[in-house]
């Protein structure tokens, strides 16, 4: 298993997988380089040591940093795996795309939706029927009800709760403790109870 990130993400995969004898972790900022995560040690970030048909998962929480590293090895083949913790609920009917990482006491209800690459916190609620984009990160303590709609790149704080219907477009950020009760386009960044527009997201 390798490992691209070397930050809170790359430690909740590490939990998930509980093997740190089979993972590598691999730095692309580079701070931290040469220093160990929960025992493993970090190395320099260079796509070409990993093996053709290996499983990767993407750490890193910034959405446009996580697609840029996808798009930079997406030509090679690997497999990306979702991952999904001991202590996570997650209906049958769900689809948790490659990829994904959901984390301890999180609830998935059936027929939702979770685009690859898309992080969910502990102690999230994705409620049924919503749809989730890709590179997504939904924060620590988010509650998503039922068909909602969340676009690729979007973020949603700790805290949020997006009520049943409203949909939130791409690249968009939801701030910490709001209530959507309505729906949010692309590419701003939105707060408060209720949530409203408080700037662009370019």
């Amino acid at each position: 298993m390798y490992i691209i990130g070397a930050g809170a993400q790359a430690k909740y995969v590490i939990d998930i997988i509980d093997l740190p004898a089979l993972i590598r972790v691999f730095d692309p900022i580079g701070g931290r380089v040469g220093q160990k995560l929960l025992g493993i040690q970090v190395e320099e970030y260079d796509k070409d040591k990993i093996p053709e048909e290996s499983m990767v998962i993407i750490c890193v929480a910034d959405p446009k940093f996580k697609k840029e590293i996808y798009e930079g090895i997406k030509k090679r083949i690997f497999a990306y795996p979702e991952m999904i913790h001991r202590k996570a609920v997650v209906a049958d009917s769900a689809n948790i795309q490659g990829g994904c990482i959901v984390n301890a006491n999180a609830t998935i209800q059936p027929d939702a939706f979770i685009g690859m690459f898309t992080m969910v916190h502990a102690n999230v609620s994705i409620d049924h029927d919503s749809m989730i984009g890709f590179y997504c990160n939904i924060a620590p303590g988010a509650t998503i009800c039922g068909h909602v709609q969340i676009g690729d790149n979007t973020v949603v704080g700790p805290g949020a709760v997006v009520t049943k219907n409203v949909s939130i477009g791409r690249n968009t950020i939801i701030g910490a403790g709001s209530v959507v009760l309505s729906d949010i386009p692309n590419n701003v960044v939105a707060y408060g109870t209720p949530c409203k527009i408080v700037g662009e997201n370019l």
